[in-house]
Parts: structure tokens; sequence; C-alpha cells
């Protein structure tokens, strides 16, 4: 079934990633006999989307109890890709390359290529997609790839009967759907990228960026919806595509068929760590 998820989900657009042709290979965790096999496959995957590539990291996000043996019962592993300039020794663009293995991908005769699909993932695609899942864990509405800051709760009005401001209450400067009114919140009024949340234990935080100059970060965050058991909450992502988000994590929908791909809630976290550079 994920074999075919590139026939049904848009190819995402590939960010030119650098020139090079060294892999600088980070494993921390993996045993050598995992790391030797998922390695190649993912080099592989790079090279063919930037046959031109001279230097980049490549390492697995999620595996650090990866071995042979428990290879084939992944689902999904995530690879963190960054053009790195082995001069500055910096990394510069990165993306994540999304690994989906059927059933039957790895066995003791070896890996059936045929059986492995890929996503590559870079940073705007991640924000839309992280944008969709925003809106499934929280009672925030994200646009253009932003969220208001220092938020408590929705508010029901931020106007009193005769036009006034509520005091203590902050009116969304964003673009409102057609037809609906902006949305009011209580709480201080700013709005900032959605690549400066973070995530905590019960919310998402702030981190201290130009766009969050001057708020008191020690008070700002978003709740999460408390989603108890099996709740899961279905936003729009792309056309035919939904993000259902639960306590579990993040899961893309495609509804022409049916099929799902589910990103695991530590993957999640560690995905949106990497790509928004926190």
């Amino acid at each position: 079934m994920k074999r075919m998820l590139c026939k049904w989900i848009a190819v995402w657009a590939v960010v030119g990633l650098g020139v090079g042709a060294t892999a600088v290979a980070q494993t921390q965790g993996i045993a050598p006999d995992a790391r030797a096999l998922l390695e190649p496959l993912a080099m592989a995957e790079v090279f063919k989307l930037d046959p031109g590539m001279k230097a980049f990291r490549l390492y697995p996000l999620d595996c650090d109890d990866c071995t042979r043996e428990t290879l084939p019962d992944r689902e999904l592993i995530a690879f963190a890709v960054s053009e790195f300039d082995p001069g500055r020794r910096l990394d510069l663009r990165r993306a994540v390359l999304l690994m989906l293995p059927a059933p039957g991908w790895l066995s003791e005769r070896g890996v059936n290529e045929g059986l492995i699909s890929w996503q590559w993932v870079p940073g705007p695609e991640w924000s839309a997609m992280f944008a969709a899942y925003l809106e499934t864990t929280t009672q925030i509405r994200p646009v253009d790839g932003q969220v208001p800051v220092f938020i408590s709760s929705p508010a029901s009005t931020c106007l009193t009967a005769d036009g006034k401001s509520v005091p203590g209450t902050f009116r969304d400067p964003r673009p409102s759907p057609a037809g609906s009114e902006p949305a009011c919140y209580r709480g201080s009024g700013k709005v900032v990228p959605i690549t400066d949340l973070r995530f905590e234990a019960d919310h998402y935080s702030y981190r201290a960026s130009e766009a969050t100059a001057g708020v008191d970060l020690t008070k700002a965050s978003i709740p999460f919806i408390p989603l108890a058991g099996n709740v899961h909450r279905v936003a729009a992502y792309r056309e035919g595509v939904n993000v259902i988000g639960s306590p579990f994590g993040l899961s893309l929908h495609v509804i022409s068929n049916n099929t799902f791909v589910r990103i695991p809630i530590a993957t999640v976290k560690q995905v949106h760590t990497f790509l928004t550079g926190g």
C-alpha cells in the first residue's frame, strides 16, 4: 500500500540541498548492522533527488534503538538531511527524507526496494503540514504560517456592544475566511511564525527570536487540547489529503483511497526541532 503513496500524494518540490559527493553520517545509538543497511538506501535516494550533491549530513532522527532484527517492524524512518559546508562546518538548507517500508521489505534474502516508498519534506512543506497538525492539537488556526503569541484561550468577543475593545483580549489581525469574523483571544496581540513554536509537555512554547522580541515568553504558550484516549481531530492539509492529530502523533490521510501514513509523536517532535533549527 505504502509503495504507491507517491501516486496519491503529490511529490513535494525538491529544494536544492547543495552540490557535493560527501555524506557526513551521524548515527549515534543505532546498531552498526542497521546503519550499514539504512545508510546506502537513504543516500541513494538523496542522490536521486539531487545528482549533483557534493556534501551533506544524513542521519536517522528516530532510530536510536534500531537493529537489523527490529527494522522489519518499522512503518516509518525519518532521515535528517542538510546541506553541509565543510569549509565553514555549517549546516545550510535542511530537509527530512521519510522512508515508508511496506511489510516484507526486509527478509533473510535482503532488501526488496520495490516495497519502499520515499517522501521528501523540505522546511516549507513541513510548515504547511505542521500548521494543519497545530490546528488539530490546539484551538488556534494558523494563517499563512503564523500564530498569535501569548494566548491563554479563545474569547467569545473582543468588542463591547458599543464597539470598544474588551480589556485583556486580542483580535486576530490575520485574514479570516470570507463571511467570518476575526478570531478573538484572551492575551496580548502579536503573531509569530509557527517555526518559533516548541513542544512542551502539555503546551507549545515560543523560542526567543526577532518575531518574539519584547514578549515575556515565560508567560506565553498555546495549550494543547486534551485528547484523551483514542480521540482524533482532522484538519485539511492539501487537496485530497487531511492531517489527523491524536495524542500518538500525526497521520496523513489520502482521501481518494483511504490510505494513511502515521508519524509517531516522538518523530513529529524530532522533525519539527530539526527543520526549525531548535
